[in-house]
């Protein structure tokens, strides 16, 4: 028994260390709606997919989803699916055609890639599809316009691999010199 002679839940809650359950209070305080979702259908499933579509380690599953709780939220095949392979492709496409090939899987390249850039920037996987789209195109237009040459990458794929906090900057009030 519990607090007022209520029945203990069965629950693992006992085998979560004293740190994650600092980290779980502090998402449940900040996020209560997430308590309102389905652990099967909408939480494991998103946390399963977003696991095995980065490769994520539990470890980086809980840095990702501790940075931005929320994502809980956000549908599998409505949401989140579309979205990583949009920044698939943004990665995919960087590469000008020609460059040399290394001897790693082109696949495994982009899903390290976007795995990195995910640990860096989780808050990416909030923005919408049209706002990373919106950006990248700036980004490109911006690397059309100023190209040396020197990259094989286009400067929306060097932003998304090394600094993909700037696509959660606005463009009107961040990016766009005024």
């Amino acid at each position: 028994m519990t607090r007022n002679n209520r029945p203990r839940c069965n629950s693992s809650i006992d085998s979560i260390p004293p740190k994650q359950k600092k980290l779980l209070a502090k998402i449940v305080t900040n996020h209560p709606n997430l308590l309102q979702l389905d652990v099967d259908s909408n939480l494991r499933s998103t946390a399963q997919f977003l696991r095995d579509y980065c490769d994520l380690t539990d470890s980086e599953l809980a840095t990702v989803v501790g940075s931005n709780p929320s994502i809980l939220g956000l549908a599998v095949d409505g949401n989140l699916r579309p979205k990583m392979q949009l920044l698939t492709n943004v990665l995919e496409k960087g590469t000008k055609q020609g460059s040399s090939s290394s001897s790693i899987d082109d696949s495994d390249v982009k899903k390290t890639a976007l795995r990195k850039s995910i640990l860096k920037h989780p808050q990416i996987l909030s923005l919408s599809t049209s706002n990373i789209c919106t950006k990248m195109d700036y980004f490109d237009d911006i690397d059309v316009k100023s190209n040396t040459g020197k990259s094989d990458n286009t400067l929306a794929v060097r932003l998304l691999a090394t600094a993909p906090s700037v696509y959660s900057l606005s463009l009107a009030e961040n990016i766009i010199p005024k």
